[in-house]
């Protein structure tokens, strides 16, 4: 049977070049993007106050997680410089840095990251 959740979303972005390694056999040519980063955040049920989560709170943490990105060169920053900075990775790598970053009694559901307005993945726990 289906639970009832609250669910609520901030979107911050940031711009970054990448290489994506062993694309189409080789080391993709140099690019970038204006990424998109959209966190979803749930409860089941709401606190006294009425809400899951601050908006501006949100935003300020999954600001921070993404800053170290902006105006850079993702293959050259961890975990990037090891792993392939795939949209897929990006998303699975903000949401275990977000994760880490929420109060108590806020569930992350899940992270999306865009590189184009018609291009994106999402990563969850679930």
């Amino acid at each position: 049977m289906p639970r009832d959740r609250f669910e609520v979303t901030v979107e911050v972005s940031f711009a970054a070049s990448h290489q994506l390694r062993g694309y189409k056999a080789d080391l993709e040519p140099l690019h970038g993007h204006n990424f998109r980063v959209e966190a979803f955040v749930d409860a089941e049920t709401l606190p006294e106050a009425g809400y899951v989560i601050d908006f501006l709170e949100l935003e300020t943490i999954l600001q921070e997680v993404v800053a170290p990105y902006d105006h850079r060169h993702m293959n050259d920053i961890a975990p990037f410089d090891a792993i392939n900075p795939t949209t897929e990775n990006m998303a699975r790598f903000f949401y275990q840095e977000l994760e880490k970053k929420l109060p108590e009694g806020a569930s992350l559901a899940r992270i999306r990251v865009w590189e184009a307005p018609t291009y994106g993945a999402s990563f969850s726990r679930r």
